[in-house]
């Protein structure tokens, strides 16, 4: 790539100097686009299209125009990578970058189901070089930092929907008159199974705080089908009865 030397702010006090891409003089490979050319892609009378990138990614949203061209509710995206906003928020001018730096891993998270999406719904076009790809469209560690904080999170998540299948949320419900009542079926939680359960408090290791389960009475344990044991998960040490509950029962009220 080739740089150019700029001034540094201390460039008066200790001669220091500073290196920018000359991104703007340079022509691109194909499939290859820099801030510039990305903006003529920003959906608005006389544009070349409409792309915009995530995480230096680019991609084709035309299909989605009523949200990405002018006057749409997404159109602040169009034309350019706006990567932290999809998970700030702040669509003003100085929110609308593609600079991660300083937000949480579980921010940083929040993209997955953008990726996801874009992938999945939208054609792709090429590369931004920037932040996250080089002229040459290899990965800067930038991205792969990214891409680390991304997969561990994967891992957590993927980590908890297995203890869900394993220890489904409960029903909940809360009335003025008959107070706050947790209950176990077939489809609590949004996990369809063939069994129903019942209610136990779940405290997770390195969690602060539990949370209301629903558990499998029969059978071999979850994590440990060879067992020959027949009380379902029952026996797990990170779950508690409910206090003055049948525990049999599949419904408790709760104080």
């Amino acid at each position: 790539m080739l740089l150019t030397r700029v001034p540094s702010p201390l460039h008066q006090s200790n001669r220091r100097t500073a290196y920018v891409p000359l991104l703007r003089s340079i022509s691109l490979p194909p499939g290859m686009f820099n801030a510039d050319t990305l903006a003529r892609y920003d959906g608005k009378t006389g544009s070349k299209g409409l792309y915009l990138a995530l995480l230096g990614k680019v991609y084709d949203v035309e299909k989605g125009a009523k949200y990405y061209r002018e006057g749409g509710s997404y159109s602040f995206f169009a034309g350019k990578d706006a990567s932290r906003a999809y998970i700030t928020g702040d669509f003003s001018d100085t929110g609308l970058t593609d600079d991660l730096t300083g937000l949480s891993e579980e921010s940083v998270a929040g993209l997955a189901n953008w990726i996801e999406m874009y992938h999945k719904d939208y054609p792709y076009m090429g590369k931004l070089v920037g932040r996250y790809y080089t002229i040459t469209g290899e990965k800067t560690a930038e991205l792969r930092r990214i891409e680390e904080l991304l997969s561990r999170a994967q891992a957590v998540k993927d980590k908890e929907d297995e203890q869900k299948k394993m220890f489904p949320p409960c029903n909940s419900e809360f009335n003025t008159k008959t107070g706050h009542r947790v209950w176990c079926s077939n489809q609590s939680g949004g996990i369809e199974r063939s069994w129903d359960g019942v209610p136990r408090r779940f405290h997770p290791p390195g969690m602060s705080q539990e949370r209301c389960v629903c558990v499998r009475t029969t059978g071999a344990p979850y994590d440990n089908p060879s067992a020959t044991t027949n009380n379902g998960d029952l026996s797990n040490p990170n779950l508690k009865e409910y206090p003055n509950c049948e525990p049999s029962s599949k419904s408790c009220k709760l104080k």
